[in-house]
C-alpha cells in the first residue's frame, strides 16, 4: 500500500497516511510527498489497539478534507468499524483469504459472523486477485468487490531474468517469523533434502525466531539456515537464490511469489490461498504440495531439477502487477466510489 501511496502522490493526489505509531522499517519507504500523521496520543499494537486507533481517525477526519478512507488489509477491518458513522466512504483490501479455520466448523462459522460484521458498511471491498474476489462475494453478500492486481512489481523492472543453477541449491523463505508463515514447515522440509545439501536463507523476523533457531539445532540444520531479521529489499536475495518455499497456513495474495517469479526464481508452495493456483498459471512456474515436510520435499526436488520459469510466459501473466497500472486502477476504482451515494 506504501507503493500505491507513493504513486498516486506522484500523479497529483493528496494522500495522507495516518497511523498510531511512526517508527518502524516502513517509514522510510514512504515518499517525501506522502503525508504521515500520527494520532495525537501514540497508539502501538496491542489489546483493542485497533477499535483506539480507528476512534482516533474519526476524530481526525474532519481536519483532514479527506475523500475517501482505505485500509491496507484485512487486519484493519476494526479500524475501519470503530471509525463508523464515517463521513466519507470506506474501502478496504484484502490482504488475506477469507475462508480460514479448515476442519474447525465452529471456528469458522464465528470467523465468517464477525468479518460479516465488520465489513457490512464498507464502500467498496478490493481483492487482489479473482479467485479472492470470488471468494469474499460469497462471504459478503451485498458488499461491492473490486479485484485490482497487487503492485508487486516496478515498472522498469525485467521480468524473468535466467538465472544459473548453484550446488548446493540456495532456498529463499520470506515472511514474519509468526505462526501464520509456518516457517517451522520449511526447516522440517529443508531437513528432508540432506542429499543435496540445499541452503536455506529466512527473510523476515518475529516472536518465533528463538524457537526455530532452537529447531534447527534439533534437526542438525544449523549449519544450512541463515537468518536475516527484517529485509527492506528482497530483490537482492531473489538474485542469488535457486528457489522461493512458502509454507503458509494461510495467505491473500503472497507478494513476495509475485516477485519471485518475476525474478525468474521458481516456486514451492502450500496451497495457502485461493489465488495460488491463479499465481502458478503455468507449470514452469513451480509446484503446490500438501502441508507435509515429504512432499515439500519432493516438490523441491521436482522443481530443481525442471529448471526456472518459462520467461516468454511471465510478462503477459504478471502484467497487470506492475505498479503504474495497479495504481491506475486504484484510482479509478476510488474516484468511482466518491462519486455514487453512500451506502446505508
Amino acid at each position: 500500500m506504501i507503493r500505491l501511496a507513493n504513486r498516486w502522490a506522484a500523479r497529483g493526489r493528496r494522500v495522507t497516511i495516518l497511523c498510531g505509531c511512526e517508527e518502524g522499517p516502513a517509514r522510510a519507504e514512504v515518499s517525501d510527498a506522502v503525508a504521515v500523521m500520527r494520532t495525537p496520543r501514540e497508539i502501538r499494537r496491542g489489546f483493542r489497539s485497533r477499535t483506539r486507533l480507528g476512534r482516533a481517525i474519526a476524530r481526525l477526519l474532519p481536519s483532514l478534507d479527506a475523500d475517501v478512507l482505505v485500509a491496507p488489509g484485512n487486519f484493519h477491518l476494526p479500524v475501519l468499524r470503530a471509525v463508523h458513522p464515517s463521513p466519507i466512504p470506506l474501502v478496504c483490501k484484502l490482504s488475506n483469504t477469507v475462508a480460514r479455520h479448515e476442519g474447525r466448523p465452529l471456528r469458522a462459522a464465528l470467523f465468517r459472523w464477525r468479518l460479516r460484521r465488520l465489513s457490512a458498511r464498507l464502500d467498496l471491498v478490493v481483492a487482489i486477485s479473482p479467485a479472492l474476489a470470488r471468494e469474499a462475494a460469497a462471504l459478503l453478500p451485498g458488499v461491492p468487490i473490486r479485484s485490482i492486481a497487487q503492485p508487486n512489481i516496478a515498472d522498469d523492472a525485467v521480468v524473468g531474468p535466467a538465472k544459473t543453477p548453484r550446488q548446493p541449491p540456495r532456498l529463499l523463505c520470506a515472511g514474519r517469523l509468526v505462526p501464520q508463515k509456518n516457517v517451522e514447515l520449511a526447516l522440517e522440509t529443508l531437513a528432508r533434502l540432506d542429499k543435496t545439501g540445499a541452503t536455506l536463507i529466512i527473510a523476515g523476523d518475529g516472536p518465533e525466531r528463538a524457537d526455530l533457531e532452537a529447531l534447527t539445532v534439533r534437526l542438525n540444520i544449523e549449519h544450512r539456515v541463515e537468518f536475516r531479521g527484517h529485509v527492506p529489499d528482497i530483490a537482492p536475495l531473489l538474485e542469488t537464490s535457486d528457489l522461493l518455499l512458502s509454507t503458509s497456513r494461510f495467505e491473500g495474495y503472497p507478494g513476495v511469489v509475485v516477485e519471485a517469479l518475476a525474478a525468474g526464481v521458481p516456486i514451492v508452495t502450500t496451497e495457502s490461498s485461493p489465488a495460488i493456483p491463479e499465481i502458478l498459471a503455468d507449470p514452469s512456474f513451480g509446484r503446490i504440495a500438501a502441508r507435509d515436510p515429504r512432499a515439500l520435499a519432493e516438490a523441491v526436488d521436482a522443481v530443481l531439477e525442471a529448471g526456472g520459469p518459462d520467461l516468454g510466459k511471465l510478462e503477459a501473466a504478471f502484467a497487470d502487477n506492475r505498479v503504474e497500472r495497479s495504481a491506475a486502477a486504484w484510482l479509478d476504482a476510488l474516484d468511482a466510489v466518491v462519486r455514487v451515494p453512500r451506502r446505508r
